[in-house]
Formats: structure tokens, C-alpha cells, sequence
């Protein structure tokens, strides 16, 4: 098995979960909701950058698109919030939120290949832009 596709599969079991549990425990507010649906922006605007579809180059369709996935994102916070304390002992509500990481997989795989991006394109994107970053960072420090 690629070694990728472990970091892949691990990293979305723990980046779904974390933010379930985020969900549940953090209460939502203004401030919150602003910053939850601004890193939700921007962090989505970074992983797709590089993906060769053209629906995506046009940078006002590319922020519309992306303002409703963040919406959408953060009504799912609200969703689990809201819904914990009711729904916390039914048996379906939790294998909903267990089974998630393999429905975000899904779409995640899903979009990469109608986004026309590169296989790991959106797993390696810290990468990507660490490496990008690295000759700012080395000119900045004074290190050849």
C-alpha cells in the first residue's frame, strides 16, 4: 500500500473527528462562526490552487463556490452543536458521525478528480506550500 494513501486515509479520520468533537464541545458565537468560516475559505482557496479544471481558474466563480462550502461547513458546525445534547444516545446519529471520514474521503476523491488535480494533490498541500515558502523563509533568516 502507498504510503501516501495511509497518510491520506489517517489524516481525514483525525481531521474529521477533531472537528466533531470541536463541534460538540466548543460553543458556537459570532467570533467563532467568523473565523471558523474564514479558515474554511482560505484553506479550501489554498488546496485547490494548482488543480487544472477550468471552472476553478475563474477567480469570482472560484470565491462564490468556495463562500458556500464554507457556509456549508459551518452549518455543519452548528448542526452537531445543536444536535449532540438531543441526538447524543441514538444509535444512527452516532454511526452518521462515525462513518463520516469515509463520506469526507469520498468527496474529497470525488472533487480531486472532477477538479482535474493530481493524485494527493489536496493531502500534499502543506507540503507544497512549505516548499514554496522555505526560500522566503531561508532569505528572511540570512541562511544560504
Amino acid at each position: 500500500m502507498d504510503y501516501l494513501l495511509l497518510i491520506e486515509i489517517f489524516s481525514y479520520i483525525f481531521y474529521i473527528y477533531g472537528i466533531i468533537v470541536f463541534s460538540i464541545f466548543i460553543k458556537p458565537n459570532i467570533y467563532i462562526a467568523i473565523i471558523f468560516l474564514i479558515c474554511s475559505f482560505i484553506t479550501t482557496w489554498l488546496i485547490i490552487d494548482g488543480c487544472k479544471n477550468n471552472l476553478i481558474k475563474n477567480r469570482g466563480l472560484r470565491t462564490i463556490l468556495l463562500m458556500i462550502f464554507a457556509a456549508i461547513c459551518l452549518s455543519f458546525y452548528y448542526i452537531i452543536h445543536n444536535t449532540w445534547g438531543i441526538y447524543q444516545n441514538n444509535m444512527y446519529y452516532k454511526g452518521i458521525l462515525l462513518i463520516s471520514p469515509i463520506i469526507f474521503y469520498s468527496i474529497i476523491k470525488s472533487l480531486e478528480s472532477f477538479l482535474q488535480c493530481n493524485n494527493y494533490h489536496i493531502i500534499t498541500t502543506p507540503l507544497r506550500y512549505f516548499k514554496l515558502t522555505l526560500p522566503l523563509i531561508k532569505s528572511f533568516l540570512n541562511i544560504n
